[in-house]
């Protein structure tokens, strides 16, 4: 990623933060919930996103996105350990 697209992805990380701060606060200031509630949202989120990660991680991410005749030999995961080796097309019975 380019330098300025790299600020760009972080300014809008930021803004993100930001706003969602001020809408916690928001909620807390009128009253709409009360800080021990937003507590439980907010671990009750973060254990539902730990999960989905680790089910995504245990699922095998691969596709055949390869038109007929131009799958690859090798195939790099997320890791650098993580590498695939197919047999050609032509050497499959």
């Amino acid at each position: 990623m380019e330098q300025s697209g790299l600020r760009r992805s972080c300014a809008s990380e930021r803004d993100f933060a930001i706003s969602q701060a001020r809408a916690l606060n928001l909620l807390l200031e009128r009253g709409v919930v009360e800080e021990a509630e937003l507590k439980k949202i907010d671990k009750e989120a973060r254990a539902v996103v730990e999960k989905a990660v680790e089910e995504a991680k245990d699922r095998e991410m691969r596709a055949d996105v390869s038109y007929a005749g131009t799958n690859p030999v090798i195939l790099r995961g997320l890791g650098l350990e993580e590498v695939h080796h197919f047999e050609p097309l032509h050497m499959r019975e």
